[in-house]
């Protein structure tokens, strides 16, 4: 008998630890929030994968295969059907884009959670898959000495040099698209007045002025063509090749539109081509003036003037880095005037002694979206500009979600078995104070006078 009852009370404290296990784990599962999703089948517990997404828009992939982005699809277009945002396409895909402009928080924490998970990969992952083994199909002729020859290994993807987009960095705000396409910011754009009188004098009376600034959902597109293997073999490193690509496209686009475009029915119109502040660089030329250190205060203080600054810490610089290096890197001078053989006029570094993109206190975008083709005099189209302001005057209105639809049917990607991917975000801009913003234009790339 007391076997027997030690043998009872072994079992009890087994089925008491193994009750405490699963306690933890249900614990442990209930703070990976939204992911860990209630269904049998064990894919719905991965990460969202936008490569998954588009191979089932395209009908590479079938919605069994696919279970997450399917229903994260269906979703979005509920979602967004029910407050009246319509389609690009009718056949188009939807793939979650901006999650905080979703209507819904716990779907736009849901979305963000799937996203989150489906973005982690094995570096090591991305950069075998960015290399293949192939053999060469001859050295001349196979059959006359080619098969000797060893297959060359493929090196490293060399990825396409790209601008660095610049208006967001600065400080734009982002605010979503409402469902009718279009949104109006009222402003003030004049103060009533306050006046001296004398005794029994009636009071002057007076309005302030009021505005708006009108934003309309034009489409920003996308074009790319992926391998069709991406689809069939798909891996979270794949996935964010195509993610990153798609992603930096439409956002180099937007950036440069923000900053240039003259804008019409169909895109945004650009802070250049708004009436903004000009800013003329002290030191002027016949064919190209030169952007100095103090130049940086001259644009500020232009803005300033007309109380454009409405936040000191969004004020920020926009150049290209040939003409910032150039200007940081001047020197005083020492024995005689002129000679700039002193001590470099600023420079900012971080603690780790890397250099702050920093200048008169504000930051700095280097960036080559800024364009040198300006002229003047005998320089045609070789000069450039500096565009500087409160940039969180500038706002951005955007769709929660990127449309896509895919043609796999045309000559070069039938042959290729690839997929041409076009993506379509609705999307508009423009400034809620014009006079928050400056120009300094007609500059000599290197600093000096031409």
């Amino acid at each position: 008998m007391s076997e027997v009852a030690t043998l009872l009370k072994s079992l009890g404290d087994e089925v008491k630890t193994l009750k405490t296990e699963i306690g933890d784990l249900k614990k442990k599962a209930s703070g990976q929030g939204s992911i860990v999703r209630r269904i049998n089948d064990p894919l719905t517990s991965r990460g969202y994968s936008f490569c998954k997404a588009i191979g089932l828009a395209c009908g590479i992939l079938q919605p069994s295969e696919a279970k997450v982005e399917d229903d994260m699809h269906q979703r979005l277009q509920k979602s967004m059907k029910s407050i009246g945002i319509e389609s690009a396409s009718p056949n188009s895909f939807k793939l979650p884009f901006a999650s905080e402009f979703m209507g819904d928080d716990s779907m736009s924490r849901e979305i963000r959670d799937l996203v989150i998970a489906g973005q982690t990969y094995d570096p090591d992952e991305l950069k075998y898959l960015k290399k293949s083994i192939y053999k060469d199909m001859s050295w001349n002729i196979d059959t006359t000495g080619g098969t000797l020859v060893p297959a060359p290994q493929q090196g490293e993807l060399i990825e396409v040099l790209r601008n660095k987009t610049a208006v967001i960095e600065a400080g734009a705000r982002t605010i979503p698209m409402p469902p009718q396409g279009s949104i109006s910011l009222p402003k003030q754009t004049s103060a009533s007045t306050a006046t001296w009188i004398g005794e029994s004098t009636t009071i002057p009376t007076s309005t302030p002025g009021t505005g708006d600034l009108l934003l309309r959902a034009k489409k920003l597109a996308g074009f790319v063509t992926i391998p069709n293997e991406l689809f069939r073999y798909s891996s979270p490193a794949a996935d964010a090749m195509v993610r990153e690509d798609l992603a930096r496209v439409l956002q180099i686009a937007m950036d440069l539109a923000a900053l240039t475009s003259v804008g019409s029915a169909v895109s945004p119109k650009g802070i250049t081509n708004y009436t903004i502040n000009n800013y003329t660089a002290r030191k002027t030329s016949t064919n190209g003036d030169a952007f100095a250190p103090d130049d940086f205060f001259g644009m500020m203080g232009k803005v300033a003037s007309v109380n454009g600054i409405v936040n000191d810490s969004s004020f920020a610089f926009i150049l290209r880095p040939e003409l910032y290096f150039n200007v940081v890197g001047k020197r005083a001078d020492a024995v005689s005037a002129g000679d700039a053989q002193g001590s470099f006029i600023q420079w900012s570094f971080n603690p780790n002694g890397e250099i702050e993109y920093r200048f008169c206190g504000k930051k700095i975008v280097p960036s080559n979206q800024i364009a040198a083709d300006q002229t003047k005099g005998s320089s045609t189209g070789t000069l450039t500009q500096v565009i500087a302001g409160d940039f969180s005057q500038w706002i951005i209105a955007m769709a929660a979600a990127l449309e896509i639809d895919q043609n796999r049917y045309s000559d070069t990607a039938f042959t290729k078995d690839q997929t041409q991917v076009r993506a379509i975000l609705q999307t508009d801009m423009g400034p809620r104070h014009q006079e928050s913003f400056v120009k300094c234009g007609s500059l000599s790339a290197t600093g000096l006078p031409l």
